[in-house]
């Protein structure tokens, strides 16, 4: 009895069933698994063997069972070991074995056989020698195991174990096929039904295949009976053949392959059927279409039917998807019944098979055909007929027949095919339609077949009419006759006047006659065509005579005409001809004074006269004649009037007139000098494309002188001078659509234009011009009114004021215009483009760039205005320049006296530079009210000894700005001081609001205010950005944004990053030099070498509360100079 943990105690007998079952458990487990080849697990000795201690004495010390529990076998060094010899063993898996170890004879004690370290037993008593077990084995897998001895020793021996080999082999198997039928046909199927049982008789399950002549065809899995089943289907590929079936089972882990062969037989019997045969005629194409299908009605797919009549082979065609289709060319057999045989010879995979069905052959059809079949009344005929059955073949050796009105007039052979028809058709009555045929009559093999003829009866026509006048009634008569001079009774007849179509009418009785009223055609002799248009009997006809037509007397209807001199004027003249009618075409001859002028068409009864009077004849009277000129429809007729000059409106030039011509477009002027004298009052002069050289054309009327274009219309004066002089101060000049080149302007108070009234240029070039004296301008001097549009001013020079224009005392207006690159060189002047004194002046959409002045205390590089008020909307300022030494200010432009508005505009790279002194590199006003709105001022600059602004400098003023960008302008002082990098202004006082001061600069020995610097009276700066200005001096200075020594207001602003740098600078921000309220704004990363990074202040009183410093503690040392810290102020950023 052995104790369990517990206290329990189960006997041996127990622990074998259980070590049995848990053993069965583990080897059923491995046999199921084909794929591994250990079905055991290895348990350590220990824990499976046991001894009957209660039967065992003979160690009092240490029981069997106690050293069988152990893995390690404990040695008693007085024992001996004893010499153990386990016999490898060889069996088949699932049967039966003799386990034996080989002990000494003397070595008694307990035994145990364990597999791979299984217990397979109880431990039982040995008394030495051979030990024997009979052991049954598992379902193993069929390979090597270990056979584990253990001896539990005795008082002699040490307990001991020792190992051999038990080598498991596969069992044999036994497998069987068999088929539900051995015999079918393709597309039937087929149950193969399989048995596989090892030769245990124990059904075997696993995969099995079964292949046919080899090809596998499926697989499946026979049950645990060993019993397995595959359906399969006879494709139609299969012959008809006997076919090796074979089961293939593989080995397994226990059980040894097989491979069963049986037979099966594929046998396809197939039924081949006609389709229905159509009469067929004799000597024709035989149609046939059969199926044939197998015997479970599929379609036969290979294989040939071979066709017969009456027994006698025709022809074959292959099988294609059940069908065989076959034509035949029959002989020319008698027209009865045939049978029809269709025999299909069977093959490898199909049976033949064969069926009959009956052929009605019937009539060949014949066919008479002519290229020419129509046959002519009394005429020699000659036609070649052919006859031919339905298949276009020849028939020979027969007669045809001639057929008059339905009797038979002659009979004509058929040779090769064809019967020659000769026959007069003399004996006829010509009045009546006649009907003629050839007929072939039906014989033993061709049906009869009739060819009808076209009768056709040829006929003549006459014509006549009577001579007439152009658009007047034309009578028209016709005659038709028949070959036999009959009357033709029908038809119709169409009538050609020089071939074109003018009338029809139906013949009555052989005759036809019509009216037409004529167009205007030319008064000669015409061809009058009648063309007769058969009927399927009359045959056409036609004849042609001339026909005379006369022409038509006209007559003139004349007006008085008033014309203005030097120009012409279209008159409608009537002309009728002598029926009152329009003439509708033709010529009338002017003459005036007896002077032929021209010649003008007529046409439908009027014609556009044109009147021109030559240019010496004003306010007069003259005498003209017209004469209506004889052509080929009209006959001549002449008339006179009256026709008075006036003074011109409008006149043409052109390089290719001649100022002795009319004036007009087609007749031009040669020069605008003479132009301008010969028009009226407020007249037009029109200048053709050309290039002209006129100069000192003087003006005192008010006059219009419009270029055809302004890049083909060009003055280039040959002489000095101006081009053109208003001298009239009440009279009004218009230029438009010229280009004046090269003029050469000597005198003073003189231009290339020049006008003491008002004056309106409109897209014109003005390009090259020089004025040369003082007082005076290249392109315009305007004392009055001036108006310039949609023009450029390139490249002009002057040594005063206005490289391009002077305007004085009166309104100016400029729109859409361009001024590049006009100069002034000389000094104590300005305006390298326009000068404006006392002339309140509008600029919209235009362009200065390039402009420049040069001198000595020069101002102004595009503009420079005295007085007056100057307006300049959505201008762009760009690149303008002033140069040379003295105090130069205004880059761009200098307003002096006035009120100056600058909105929508640009104001871009323009610069002042001198030698010495040098302010605005963009804009400067004095003693002015400046507004600046919704602009762009950037990267200007001011570069001198000592530079005042980089962008504005004003003294005395008023400046006002809104919505405006000012960045990257610049001051930048050789020497001295550099003062305002963007504005300067001493006196007056300033108002921004909503405008952004971005990365501007200064720079010099000393700088101040790298954005604005103000000395005046009050300064309002609200919601404005200051960023990243900076004002770097190499000695003293200060304020990267704000210089204020005025009573000033700084609300809603953001100063952030900028920097006042240098050896002593303060204000990274603003310096205040007076009294100071700042509320509201953002002071933010602002920078100061010195001190005071925000404010330095030495003024009075200063107001720093409610504002954000860069940080919720602020470092006030820092921050602040020259005033108290606030008692309120903001944590985080407005």
């Amino acid at each position: 009895m052995i104790k369990l943990n517990g206290g329990k105690s189960i006997n041996n007998k127990s622990i074998f069933v259980i070590t049995s079952v848990v053993l069965l458990l583990l080897l059923v487990v491995g046999a199921v698994s084909a794929q591994s080849d250990n079905a055991t697990d290895s348990y350590d000795t220990s824990d499976v063997m046991t001894s009957d201690s209660n039967a065992q004495s003979t160690d009092s010390t240490d029981s069997v069972v106690e050293k069988a529990k152990s893995n390690d076998i404990k040695k008693d060094t007085g024992k001996v070991t004893p010499e153990v010899i386990v016999k490898n063993k060889t069996a088949k898996t699932n049967t039966s074995v003799t386990l034996e170890a080989q002990l000494p004879e003397d070595a008694s004690g307990q035994v145990l056989f364990k597999i791979n370290g299984l217990t397979i037993g109880d431990a039982f008593r040995t008394n030495g020698g051979l030990v024997k077990y009979d052991y049954n084995i598992p379902i193993y897998s069929s390979k090597n195991y270990t056979i584990n001895f253990v001896y539990g020793g005795n008082s002699k021996y040490e307990a001991t174990r020792s190992e051999g080999i038990l080598s498991l082999t596969k069992l044999n198997t036994h497998a069987t096929i068999k088929l539900n039928r051995t015999s079918l046909a393709q597309g039937e199927s087929v149950l193969f039904s399989v048995n596989i049982k090892n030769e245990l008789k124990n059904g075997i399950q696993d995969a099995f295949v079964i292949k046919i002549n080899g090809q596998s065809i499926g697989s499946n899995k026979t049950g645990s009976d060993g019993n397995g089943y595959l359906y399969y289907t006879i494709p139609s590929t299969y012959k008809i053949n006997n076919y090796t079936v074979q089961l293939v089972y593989g080995d397994t882990n226990t059980a040894l392959g097989k491979r069963v062969n049986t037979t099966l037989r594929v046998n396809n019997p197939t039924r081949i059927t006609l389709n229905g045969i159509a009469k067929t005629q004799t000597s024709g194409v035989l149609k046939l279409k059969s199926k044939v299908v197998d015997k479970l009605r599929n379609n036969v797919t290979s294989g040939e039917v071979v066709y017969k009549i009456n027994g006698i082979t025709m022809g074959g065609s292959n099988v294609t998807n059940g069908i065989s289709e076959f034509e035949y060319q029959l002989p020319l057999y008698s027209p009865r019944n045939y049978t029809i045989t269709a025999l299909y010879g069977g093959n490898r995979y199909y049976k033949p098979s064969s069926t009959n069905k009956t052929l009605n052959l019937i009539k060949m059809d014949s066919r008479l055909s002519a290229k020419n079949n129509t046959i002519v009344i009394s005429a020699d005929n000659k036609l070649n007929i052919s006859l031919n059955d339905k298949f276009n073949k020849s028939i020979d050796n027969v007669n045809v027949s001639l057929v008059v009105n339905g009797e038979e007039v002659a009979k004509y052979p058929v040779i090769n095919g064809v019967a020659i028809i000769n026959n007069t058709l003399r004996d006829v009555n010509s009045t009546q339609k006649v009907n003629a045929s050839v007929v072939f009559e039906a014989n033993r093999f061709y049906e009869k077949s009739t060819l009808t003829l076209k009768v056709v009866n040829p006929t003549k026509i006459t014509v006549n009419a009577q001579d007439t006048k152009t658009t007047k009634l034309l009578y028209i008569n016709a005659t038709v006759l028949d070959s036999l001079n009959s009357n033709v009774t029908n038809g119709k007849v169409y009538f050609y006047l020089d071939n074109k179509l003018i009338a029809n009418t139906t013949v009555n009785n052989g005759a036809a006659s019509t009216t037409y009223r004529l167009g205007l055609i030319s008064g000669k002799n015409h061809n009058l065509t009648a063309k007769y248009i058969g009927d399927t009997y009359y045959q056409s006809s036609n004849s042609t005579k001339s026909v005379n037509i006369l022409k038509l007397n006209t007559r003139i209807t004349p007006v008085n005409v008033n014309i203005t001199a030097g120009s012409y004027n279209k008159t409608a003249v009537k002309v009728l001809d002598e029926l009152n009618n329009p003439v509708l075409t033709g010529i009338l001859s002017l003459s005036v004074n007896n002077k032929h002028i021209g010649n003008f068409s007529v046409r439908n009864g009027t014609s556009n006269v044109t009147f021109i009077s030559s240019n010496n004849d004003s306010n007069c009277v003259q005498n003209y004649s017209l004469q209506y000129v004889e052509n080929n429809y009209y006959n001549a007729s002449t008339a006179t009037g009256i026709l008075n000059i006036a003074p011109l409106a409008t006149v043409y030039v052109s390089p290719n007139g001649n100022d002795n011509s009319l004036g007009t477009s087609k007749n031009p002027y040669r020069t605008i000098a003479y132009a301008t004298r010969h028009v009226k009052e407020a007249g037009i002069v029109y200048v053709n494309p050309g290039q002209y050289s006129e100069s000192n054309i003087n003006i005192n009327k008010s006059i219009n002188i419009f270029g055809v274009n302004s890049s083909n219309v060009i003055i280039t004066p040959s002489q000095s001078g101006f081009v053109f002089n208003n001298s009239n101060s009440t009279a009004n000049m218009t230029i438009v659509n010229m280009t004046i080149t090269n003029a050469r302007i000597n005198t003073a108070n003189t231009s290339a234009i020049v006008s003491r009234g008002p004056l309106i240029v409109l897209n014109c070039n003005f390009e090259n011009n020089q004025a040369n004296v003082n007082s005076s301008s290249s392109s315009i001097y305007a004392t009055g009114y001036l108006a310039v549009s949609s023009s450029t001013f390139n490249k002009n020079t002057a040594k005063s004021n206005g490289g391009a224009i002077t305007a004085l005392g009166h309104r100016v207006i400029i729109i859409n215009s361009k001024f590049t690159n006009n100069t002034v060189n000389a000094n104590d002047v300005g305006g390298g483009a326009i000068y404006l004194n006392s002339a309140n002046t509008t600029i919209e959409s235009t362009i200065f760039t390039n402009n420049n002045v040069h001198g000595i205390n020069v101002t102004g590089g595009a503009i420079k205005k005295v007085s007056g008020n100057l307006t300049l909307n959505r201008v762009n300022l760009a690149y303008n320049t002033l140069t040379g030494s003295g105090y130069n200010v205004g880059g761009a432009l200098i307003n002096l006296n006035g009120y100056l508005y600058i909105v929508n505009s640009t104001v871009n790279a323009n610069n002042v530079s001198s030698s010495d002194n040098c302010g605005a590199g963009a804009l400067y006003s004095q003693n002015s009210a400046t507004t600046i709105a919704s602009s762009t001022i950037t990267n200007n600059y001011a570069v001198g000894k000592n530079v005042f602004g980089g962008a504005l400098q004003n003294f005395n003023s008023y400046l006002s700005v809104s919505n405006t960008n000012f960045t990257y302008n610049n001051a930048l002082a050789t020497r001295g001081q550099a003062v305002g990098g963007v504005i300067n202004q001493n006196n007056g006082s300033i108002k921004i609001i909503n405008s952004r001061f971005h990365k501007n600069s200064i720079k010099g020995n000393e700088s101040y205010a790298a954005a604005i610097y103000f000395i005046g009276s009050n300064i309002t700066v609200n919601h404005t950005q200051f960023n990243q200005n900076v004002a770097n001096a190499t000695a003293i200075g200060g304020a990267g944004a704000l210089f204020v020594n005025a009573n000033s207001s700084i609300t809603g602003c953001n100063f952030t990053s900028n920097q006042a740098l240098g050896k002593s600078n303060g204000g990274g921000a603003i310096i205040n030099a007076a009294n100071m309220t700042a509320n509201e704004n953002n002071f933010i990363s602002n920078v100061a070498t010195a001190s005071a990074s925000a404010i330095s202040n030495t003024g009075k009183t200063v107001n720093i509360n409610n504002n954000y410093w860069g940080s919720s503690s602020p470092t006030w040392t820092k921050l602040i100079r020259g005033v108290t810290k606030p008692s309120k102020y903001y944590t985080k950023a407005l």
